[in-house]
């Protein structure tokens, strides 16, 4: 017994005598920062699908029956009409071309999605019975948010998409595939896929997003998970494999606060301030 007692006295700063620490040694308050900083991921996309909806609507532009040529007229119609009360916007579209611009100007306020500037250029491509559409974004600001890269939507009925973003947005790296589903009112999109995300020069880290709902006008998700699996140096220096949940609440927009597992331990967690973000 005596033995045992001395044991775990000259352990006890490592771990609990006959028991394991729920964090294998893993620093679990930087962790949780760092998976603070890659929920922003949510914010860049949601951006870059609000600016593509203003091309497309689900509702739908896009008719799969017809060529690539008509349906891009009938994006340059949607566009023209998305940012009619924009008065610096100044579309750009041939009729019968597969290719439509548009250049902000200096910043407008386009409908839900706030003030916006800088160019996006799209085209329309047809591959038997899928429209695909390619967005080149930038330079461009959405709410004083830089982002410039690619995203490209594809469907075959109009109503659904696959949707692909590769993005450099305020300094983030970010990549997803999946499918990006606007609300009913336009007012927000769902995102469901996986992706990459990496901070500044940093390796990129594997990302899943589930159920991730973000309005157009908000700070941040107000619902959905985003989960990031990755190794990591633990305090005794040995790799440590970390699976990282970032939770959103409803609250989350208003307080930048989030619930991040880091395994099994959950703290609460603020996201990074921009511009006027948080705000109620």
């Amino acid at each position: 017994m005596i033995l045992r007692l001395l044991a775990c006295s000259s352990l006890l700063a490592l771990v609990a005598c006959g028991t394991s620490q729920p964090d294998d040694g893993i620093d679990t308050d930087a962790e949780a920062t760092a998976a603070a900083a890659s929920g922003t991921a949510a914010t860049s996309l949601t951006n870059a699908k609000g600016v593509t909806s203003l091309f497309i609507k689900e509702d739908p532009t896009i008719d799969p029956t017809l060529t690539a040529k008509q349906n891009a007229d009938a994006v340059a119609t949607q566009l023209q009409s998305s940012v009619s009360a924009c008065a610096t916007a100044m579309v750009t579209h041939a009729a019968g071309s597969t290719t439509v611009a548009i250049d902000f100007g200096a910043g407008c306020t386009v409908a839900s999605l706030g003030t916006v500037a800088g160019t996006v250029s799209a085209t329309v491509t047809k591959t038997a019975s899928t429209i695909s559409i390619a967005f080149t974004f930038g330079p461009l600001t959405v709410n004083g948010r830089s982002l410039t890269g690619t995203a490209s939507a594809a469907t075959t009925n109009g109503t659904s998409y696959m949707f692909a973003e590769d993005l450099l947005e305020s300094g983030n790296h970010v990549t997803f595939n999946g499918t990006a589903v606007l609300d009913a009112n336009g007012a927000g999109v769902t995102l469901d896929g996986n992706g990459t995300w990496a901070q500044g020069a940093d390796p990129a880290i594997a990302l899943t997003l589930s159920g991730v709902h973000h309005t157009f006008a908000g700070c941040y998700a107000d619902a959905g998970t985003i989960t990031e699996s990755k190794m990591v140096k633990g305090l005794r220096g040995m790799l440590v494999a970390v699976t990282e949940t970032v939770l959103f609440d409803a609250a989350t927009p208003s307080t930048g606060n989030v619930t991040i597992s880091v395994n099994n331990v959950k703290k609460t967690q603020k996201l990074p301030a921009y511009g006027t973000c948080p705000h109620p």
